[in-house]
C-alpha cells in the first residue's frame, strides 16, 4: 500500500520534467511494500492518479492522506472527496489570475 501524504510545507518538490519517471520508479520499487511519501506538489498527486486511471497502479494500492483524513481512489484515479486546502495552491492561483476570486 502506498500512502501519500499532502503537507504543503514540507513535502517532496520535484522540478515538473522529473515528476513522470520518479512515481513510476516510486511505484516499480515499491508495489509490494507499505510505504508513506509526503508531497507537497499536486502534480505529483496528479501523476500517481493518472497511473491508477491508466492501469499501471491498482486503487486498492494508494491512499491519499490529508490532515486525519484518508482519502480513497477509484479506479479511474479520482478521489473521494477533495479537501479545501489539500493540493488546491495552483487552481487558487488560477482562480485569483482570472479576476474570479471573491
Amino acid at each position: 500500500m502506498i500512502t501519500l501524504e499532502y503537507d504543503a510545507v514540507s513535502g517532496l518538490v520535484l522540478p515538473d520534467g522529473k515528476i513522470s519517471q520518479y512515481v513510476s520508479d516510486y511505484i516499480e520499487q515499491n508495489r509490494n511494500n507499505d510505504v508513506s511519501l509526503v508531497i507537497s506538489q499536486c502534480h505529483i498527486l496528479n501523476m500517481f492518479r493518472l497511473h491508477v486511471k491508466n492501469g499501471n497502479l491498482n486503487n486498492k494500492d494508494v491512499v491519499v492522506k490529508f490532515q486525519d483524513l484518508i482519502l480513497r481512489v477509484d479506479c479511474n484515479g479520482t478521489l473521494e472527496s477533495w479537501p479545501v486546502g489539500m493540493a488546491d495552491y495552483i487552481d487558487r492561483l488560477y482562480t485569483a489570475l482570472a479576476g474570479w476570486d471573491v
